[in-house]
């Protein structure tokens, strides 16, 4: 089997098993004999099973496993020699486990445990002596466990658990001091749980849920004071459990659940006045809901039983 497939200046690099090797990092030309492994990191039958590969300025980088240094976050120019080691961010033998490997601008950021802070804020420039911790946002050896890495308005929003307030939404410079918590939505150590994080025209749209209002749209600007529900499409605590966000040309559409209607595709302007369900195509529970969402070439297509067709193929311009 093969996984994370990713291109990097025309090579597309990925996680393949042999029975000699286990899983290693690999790459393709496109041809038979352009396909090759690039290296056997951990030697032997063992795995050192490539994850969260990443291209940045040229370069592949991902985290794998070896005998002497657990897993830790690896760097690739294609070739076997220029495949290391980029930091041993937990000394020894133990793992730092990166994860959630995101590249935003010329800055590679993750979430990694050194053994002291637990799984917190990373970020790296893809040099050893560039690849820094950022900040301890839950003190201790739980780790706030960052992730939804998203870029607006030059900046880094992520989901965090600070250990006092759940997990709410976070926003970062680069630097300890420019990262904080942007608001908390779900009061006290309750869980807003923000995700799948989308910026559309400079607005941070997400989906979240408080106790009031369910799983719902929300958007900020960055502040506090700028995050607001973008509407109670359907009121009550169970929420209109809103997915799929998408931008299209520079609105919102997504799915969700009213009142007097099953779920269906809407989009939103970002206020409440412009947040509406696009057209009705009569789904029903028992039968396929608007799914498998996609923007091709300015297009939305989904599919979706309007109980007329069966499921077919729709689209959006």
């Amino acid at each position: 089997s093969t996984q994370f497939l990713v291109n990097v200046k025309g090579t597309v690099f990925f996680n393949a098993r042999t029975q000699v090797s286990g899983f290693e990092l690999w790459k393709s030309d496109g041809t038979e004999k352009g396909t090759v492994m690039v290296k056997d990191i951990w030697r032997g039958e063992e795995s050192s099973d490539p994850q969260s590969l990443v291209s940045m300025n040229g370069l592949l980088y991902f985290s794998a496993a070896d005998y002497n240094n657990g897993i830790e976050l690896w760097k690739s120019d294609g070739t076997e020699k220029g495949t290391v080691r980029l930091k041993d961010v937990f000394d020894g033998a133990g793992s730092s486990e990166p994860v959630n490997l995101h590249l935003i601008g010329n800055v590679l950021y993750f979430a990694a445990n050194d053994g002291t802070h637990g799984h917190e804020l990373w970020k790296s420039d893809g040099t050893t002596n560039g690849t820094v911790f950022v900040m301890d946002i839950n003190p201790g050896e739980h780790g706030s466990d960052p992730g939804e890495f998203t870029l607006a308005n030059g900046l880094l929003y992520f989901i965090a658990d600070n250990g006092k307030q759940g997990i709410e939404l976070w926003r970062s410079d680069g630097t300890q001091g420019g990262t904080s918590m942007v608001e908390d939505i779900a009061p006290g150590a309750y869980d807003a749980n923000p995700s799948e994080l989308t910026e559309v025209n400079g607005v941070l749209f997400f989906i979240a849920e408080t106790a009031s209002h369910g799983v719902e749209l929300w958007k900020t600007d960055g502040t506090a004071k700028g995050t607001s529900l973008v509407k109670d499409i359907k009121k009550g605590a169970t929420g209109s459990g809103c997915r799929n966000l998408k931008n299209l040309n520079g609105l919102l559409y997504f799915v969700a659940t009213s009142e007097d209607r099953n779920p269906e595709i809407w989009k939103s302007g970002g206020k409440a006045g412009n947040t509406e369900m696009v057209k009705g195509t009569y789904s029903d529970f028992n039968n396929l809901p608007p799914s498998y969402l996609a923007i091709v070439s300015g297009k939305l297509y989904f599919v979706v039983d309007d109980l007329s067709y069966g499921a077919e193929l729709w689209k959006i311009d």
